[in-house]
């Protein structure tokens, strides 16, 4: 099983609607046949996985000719919003449907894909929102009703009839979510000014390249087959990591994986340092993946060490002391609320460098109290054996909460952030 996420590429197009071709771009006006071609030829040489489309009032005709090059098409009925994905790659598990009341055929269509080799099931919406005022308002609104109540992650593509300074946009902002064209000034639709095209992620999700494919000024002439250009964004889904029940697996190399994902989000690392450290990292836990599970940390720690890596260690490292916190963290509640050999499970999955300032903690506090620290139940296994540690003293669990508590602090200290959700 393969940790490493899978870019996938997916692109947002108003294709003009032929029904509106008079007066938005008149010069094509009864071209219909020949422009069906050139709009399949602009929307293929994007190369994406998926594709959201607006205004495909015609989608039969696009829909017969996509389906020869590799693309299995949905659509609303009698509605003019659709989405595209290349039928090798992807299978849909759910379609769900959104219908804005308005009299111009507005709605939004979401399809749920996984990859055919397995992954994390995500949601991809294709909207067209209406230009008229309050209308637009009330559909942003239920837009983002609908988007809230959906369980896993959301790429909201559309034409939202909005420059980004809207403010019901921003509330997607509030959500959670990005615009993946938010350092880009250049513009999509037919007049130069305006930029009415978007997708949105979630801030977790990892986004490689963005771009508008096109120039505005062609947007005039027959060189470009509507009055839109396409957006195109590169974005990080995992793949092949969940068990058959559609769940994440609870395992060490998929929350580390987590871990790096969200070290590498927080630190706004570039797609290239990104790329090459998730290689790597995954490469390290398939190295160590016949290790017991107690010396699993303390392996991978020393593969760290390997002078081919030097260029990514402390990042690397930053991503296992993340994950380590939250071990910790997790420690403390299961103490507190008296789960303590489940918190003592939770401990033993922290690395020796962790593990050992704790036990001396322990040790330090129980001498000062005058206990009998030589005792097999507590001498030996502080330092030694872990596992036979002796949990039934409640004064001795609250030492090691205590301790726990400080070795918590200081990792925070040194990190200076708080937790953040992973990519998924």
């Amino acid at each position: 099983m393969s940790l490493k996420p899978e870019p996938i590429k997916v692109a947002c197009y108003n294709v003009l609607a032929d029904a509106w071709v008079n007066p938005c771009k008149p010069m094509f006006q009864g071209c219909w046949n020949s422009r069906k071609v050139e709009l399949v030829d602009r929307i293929c040489n994007l190369n994406a996985d998926v594709i959201s489309l607006q205004e495909a009032d015609r989608f039969n005709d696009l829909a017969h000719i996509l389906f020869k090059r590799g693309y299995t098409g949905y659509r609303v009925k009698d509605k003019d919003v659709a989405i595209f994905y290349k039928s090798d790659r992807f299978k849909v598990l759910e379609e769900k449907q959104l219908h804005y009341p308005d009299a111009y055929w507005r709605s939004a269509l979401m399809l749920k894909l996984q990859c055919v080799t397995g992954g994390i099931p995500f949601n991809v919406i294709s909207t067209h929102v209406t230009w008229k005022q309050p209308e637009d308002v009330l559909e942003m609104n239920q837009l983002q009703e609908f988007v809230a109540k959906q369980n896993d992650p959301v790429i909201l593509c559309g034409d939202l009839n909005a420059t980004p300074n809207w403010a019901p946009l921003q509330n997607l902002s509030k959500m959670g979510f990005c615009d993946t064209l938010r350092h880009s000034t250049k513009k999509t639709y037919i007049d130069e000014h305006r930029r009415l095209d978007y997708i949105f992620v979630p801030h977790q999700m990892h986004v490689r390249s963005a771009d508008v494919d096109g120039t505005t000024s062609e947007l005039k002439t027959k060189k470009e087959p509507s009055d839109h250009l396409p957006i195109l964004a590169e974005i990080l889904i995992p793949s092949r990591l969940q068990t058959m029940n559609q769940q994440k697996p609870d395992t060490l190399s998929f929350k580390l994986f987590e871990a790096l994902n969200a070290e590498m989000k927080g630190e706004e690392h570039s797609q290239e340092e990104y790329s090459a450290a998730a290689g790597i990292f995954d490469q390290l836990l398939k190295s160590v993946e016949n290790e017991p599970s107690k010396n699993f940390l303390e392996a991978l720690l020393i593969k760290l060490n390997a002078p081919e890596i030097k260029e990514h260690k402390i990042l690397l490292c930053n991503a296992i002391r993340r994950y380590e916190r939250v071990c910790l963290q997790r420690t403390i509640f299961l103490f507190q609320t008296g789960k303590h050999q489940e918190a003592l499970s939770q401990f033993s999955e922290l690395s020796y460098s962790i593990r050992m300032p704790v036990y001396f903690s322990v040790y330090e506090i129980e001498k000062r109290k005058g206990r009998h620290i030589s005792h097999l139940n507590f001498g030996e296994a502080a330092f030694h054996q872990r596992d036979r540690l002796d949990i039934s003293n409640p004064i001795r669990c609250q030492a090691i909460e205590r301790c726990l508590l400080r070795e918590v602090h200081s990792l925070l200290k040194a990190n200076k952030e708080s937790d953040s959700t992973p990519l998924f």
